[in-house]
């Protein structure tokens, strides 16, 4: 459009970081080509990857909420918890576990989440005291483990998660809206050693 004259465009597009990273940019893009004092396209740009997050996230919220609504089995408002911290946690893979009893059950969309062998062994985990008392955390506050190789946290899990290559993980526990104790956690576990998740993932 701006070779042939129109003068003027604008666009959204999602561009890759030199650190790996991803942004989404606003373009604006001037034809100032016959402009003798320019003579060429001027590009203006803005980085939206906040505002588009934030977006994002309303719009997951509200799918969450209204599938609560409508009564929806409990897996299916669970497989749009995990989709949603893994669209805002790049790079996740994200299992939503239940405390059921005195054991754990992960549950994880089809392909996705954490492999067969860790998704196993979580849910062996025989909820211990001091377990159940980690849960008890403040909504949004997550449990960060930066390195699953060295963190005294993860020693029984160590063999399986390095299997599954994972090198980070995070945590937060999941909490009715008049908390008596934590219904489960989320984890979302990570292949990067050292990765802190945005605040966006864990709100």
């Amino acid at each position: 459009a701006l070779l042939t004259g129109m003068g003027m465009d604008r666009a959204e597009a999602r561009v890759r970081h030199h650190d790996g990273t991803w942004a989404e940019i606003w373009v604006k893009a001037v034809n100032l080509i016959d402009d003798p004092t320019v003579g060429g396209i001027v590009l203006t740009t803005r980085n939206i990857t906040d505002r588009k997050r934030a977006e994002r996230l309303v719009r997951s919220q509200t799918e969450i909420l209204e599938l609560i609504a409508r009564d929806a089995p409990i897996d299916q408002v669970l497989d749009t918890v995990a989709l949603m911290i893994e669209d805002h946690d790049p790079g996740a893979r994200v299992a939503v576990l239940l405390v059921e009893d005195k054991r754990l059950r992960p549950r994880a969309r089809r392909g996705r989440g954490p492999g067969p062998s860790l998704r196993a062994a979580l849910g062996d985990i025989e909820l211990h005291d001091e377990l159940v008392t980690s849960f008890q955390l403040q909504h949004g506050v997550p449990i960060v483990v930066e390195d699953v190789a060295t963190d005294p946290s993860t020693e029984e899990l160590r063999p399986v998660l390095v299997e599954d290559g994972v090198q980070s993980l995070w945590w937060a526990p999941v909490i009715p809206m008049e908390p008596a104790r934590a219904l489960g956690a989320v984890i979302a576990f990570h292949e990067d050693r050292g990765h802190v998740p945005s605040s966006h993932a864990v709100t």
